[in-house]
């Protein structure tokens, strides 16, 4: 405290000293100076009591008067909370003390959150939905905004509408992604049984449990992409591979009855089926190719002779290429057999036909190795009729051709190549009474007795080789010579 004047300490302090304290001073024989000097000390005493006691006054009162202006700031937080703008505090407030003041501040505000107890559990129970629905698309608090936590300091009703709003828009995108979800895992479901492919236990959990979070639709739309991927290279695999197995059956002149049923299922166990057939295919190129050969030569061979075509004029393939070799003589084939169906309709001459071995031979070393004919060039049979047919089981069982002891083939094929069954036309015919039984060698097949057991077939292959006037001139020699190539072509 500061040091004061006389003056004013006489003014604050009054001191009147009594008999006991006079009485003390006697008997210490202090004299009239001495006694002024102990009555200055007591007054200084005093008042420095005195100051302090004042100072802890004030300062008890700076603390009413602070808790009065939080009771005012907390009065005033309650109504921003609630939006309660209109609730003031009366004028007439101000004149009571301070204690009274403070009392009468808090009951207004209790007042408040009593009226508002209703507005603030819907907006926390809306808050909850609405957080709630946060968690379930894997949205972050961070990313919340205003929502990200219940700080308990505003539950207006302008916050409930913005919750509801809010609400109204995670809800829709929610039921965007349970729909998308559903669509994914039915997609994914269908690939993957397509496929034969297994889902993963984290996208099963993702579609059994409807999850919706970004992450776990992202997990679905790759996951079906993926096997979308998956099912269409596998398809154009498969789509390569049964291509390549067609021209593989046609190169090397497989009955279409004997192919294997071919499936367009991505699945990989179809692509091993058809990686198997395609390596048993290949595995039959290097001994059936030369067989095949052999058997178009001798028809070409045969149909040069009725043809009239001589020797040197003949087809004759110049070069190492089997896959080449074989394209060329099957092309020869079929230029043959055309001229004779040529010379059927027209009735031109045989005699007269030619053959351009030159023109052939440019055109089939066109064509890319490993790649065979296509319909036009290897079906062309409108009249005529190839005498030898592909893939039997039975038919060449004791010829040198057999190939039922060949294993490995995994679609059950055992043979590839066998004499074709002419079906004619029915039609009657007396050209042939008699149904002899003949003697044939060949020398692919050896030595077999065969009989003419079928007039009308008879007549048929005859009139099919001849136009009808020449069969019905031909002599029985001729007629049974031409019989007997057309049901055994290698017949000598």
């Amino acid at each position: 405290m500061q040091d004061l004047s006389p003056e004013i300490e006489k003014q604050v302090i009054k001191i009147q000293v009594d008999q006991s304290l006079t009485s003390i001073w006697d008997a210490l024989d202090l004299t009239k100076e001495e006694r002024k000097e102990k009555k200055k000390n007591l007054r200084k005493l005093l008042f420095d009591a005195y100051s302090d006691y004042v100072t802890k006054e004030y300062f008890e009162l700076e603390q009413i008067k602070r808790e009065l202006i939080k009771t005012k700031k907390l009065f005033q937080q309650t109504k921003d909370k609630y939006g309660a703008f209109t609730v003031i505090i009366p004028n007439d407030c101000e004149k009571l003390p301070v204690r009274e003041q403070i009392k009468r501040i808090q009951k207004l505000t209790e007042d408040l959150e009593t009226q508002y107890q209703s507005q603030k559990e819907t907006c926390k129970a809306r808050l909850q939905i609405l957080n709630s629905l946060y968690d379930d698309l894997g949205v972050p608090v961070r990313s919340r905004g205003e929502f990200s936590e219940d700080d308990d300091t505003d539950y207006s009703r302008s916050k409930i509408r913005r919750t509801n709003q809010k609400i109204d828009q995670l809800q829709s995108e929610k039921d965007r992604r349970v729909e998308l979800n559903s669509t994914l895992s039915n997609h994914i479901n269908d690939q993957a049984k397509l496929t034969e492919e297994p889902i993963e236990p984290e996208v099963e959990d993702i579609s059994m449990n409807l999850t919706v979070t970004k992450n776990a639709i992202t997990t679905l739309e790759e996951t079906s992409s993926s096997l979308i991927t998956l099912k269409n290279n596998r398809s154009d695999t498969i789509r390569i591979y049964i291509r390549r197995i067609k021209e593989l059956y046609s190169l090397l002149a497989v009955d279409e009855q004997n192919w294997i049923k071919f499936s367009t299922l991505p699945t990989a166990s179809n692509i091993s089926l058809l990686e198997q057939e395609i390596e048993f295919l290949e595995s039959q190129k290097e001994h059936r190719i030369p067989q095949i050969i052999a058997i178009d030569k001798e028809e070409i061979n045969r149909l040069c002779g009725i043809l009239k075509i001589p020797k040197f004029r003949r087809p004759e393939y110049v070069g190492d290429d089997m896959i080449e070799e074989l394209q060329f003589y099957r092309n020869a084939l079929s230029q043959l057999e055309n001229q004779i169906n040529s010379s059927q309709v027209n009735s031109s001459p045989i005699g007269k036909t030619s053959f351009n071995e030159s023109s052939m031979l440019s055109s089939i070393r066109d064509l890319p190795k490993n790649v065979s004919l296509n319909s036009n060039q290897t079906n062309s049979y409108s009249k005529y009729t190839s005498p030898y047919k592909l893939m039997t089981n039975t038919s060449i069982a004791n010829t040198s051709l057999d190939s039922t002891k060949v294993t490995g083939s995994p679609s059950g094929i055992t043979s590839r190549i066998s004499p074709i069954k002419y079906n004619s036309k029915e039609f009657n015919s007396p050209a042939v009474k008699t149904r002899p039984k003949y003697d044939l060698t060949s020398p692919l097949f050896g030595s077999k007795t065969y009989t003419i057991d079928d007039n009308d077939e008879y007549d048929a292959i005859i009139r099919n080789r001849r136009s009808p006037s020449v069969a019905d001139s031909l002599s029985p020699k001729e007629r049974k010579e031409i019989y007997l190539r057309s049901r055994m072509p290698f017949y000598v």
